[in-house]
Order: structure tokens, then C-alpha cells, then sequence
């Protein structure tokens, strides 16, 4: 199983995906697409090659990142997909529910998560 997230904005060294490259438990089930972003994005894609067992660290690793941003009182990121032809969006903030969020990422298995602004660094 593997989970495609495409990550726009903001890219430097302290964001979430760099975020996600030092969690010692996503070690392993992390790796990068080589080439050029979709033309639509302005980011890159990480893909998580993972089992089902994996995807409850990433969402507990994101949530963390999130409490991070909220703390540095930092802009929310936002989750996208697509269903039934349309685009819904998730706004994602330090009160998400990693449950749900784990949901999201099983059920749709291609998201762009947005991230407008500065990034923390990990304490």
C-alpha cells in the first residue's frame, strides 16, 4: 500500500516534510518522487510506502507538527482531495483528530497538503 502526498508552499528545510524525514519512526517508509511536481502544484510529492500498520504514525507525526505551528502561532495547512469529481478541502490545525486524519489518509490515498507561511523546526 502506499499513500501519494503532494506537498505545496512552502519547501524549505524546517517544513512538513522535512518534519516527516527526521521522525526516527517513518524512517524506512518515506521516499520522494523523482522528476518535476504536477504542473498544478508548486511543491513536491513524498510517497509513503508503508502497510496499514505505518499510517497512524504519519498522522500522529503530522498532528504533532501541527501542534508545533500552533504554538509558533503559525497559518493552518490544508488537506485536498478529490471525490466524486470535485475538490474537498480539510483544514488542518492542532486540534485534529489523528483518527480521522488516519482515515482521510487511508480512504483517499492521494492528498495535497498546503502550507502557506514559515515552518517550525522540530524541538
Amino acid at each position: 500500500m502506499t499513500i501519494a502526498i503532494t506537498f505545496a508552499g512552502s519547501t524549505g528545510p524546517h517544513d512538513l516534510p522535512g518534519w516527516l524525514a527526521l521522525d526516527e519512526d517513518l524512517r524506512g517508509h518515506l521516499r520522494t518522487t523523482s522528476g518535476e511536481p504536477a504542473p498544478e502544484t508548486m511543491g513536491w510529492e513524498m510517497v509513503v510506502a508503508a502497510g496499514v500498520a505505518a499510517v497512524p504514525v504519519l498522522a500522529r507525526s503530522i498532528c504533532a507538527y501541527l501542534v508545533e505551528r500552533a504554538r509558533l502561532r503559525l497559518s493552518e495547512l490544508r488537506l485536498s482531495y478529490t471525490e466524486n469529481g470535485r475538490t474537498v478541502d480539510v483544514h488542518l490545525h492542532d486540534e485534529t483528530d489523528r483518527a480521522e486524519l488516519t482515515r482521510l489518509l487511508l480512504e483517499h490515498r492521494s492528498v495535497t497538503i498546503t502550507q502557506d507561511g514559515d515552518a517550525p523546526t522540530r524541538p
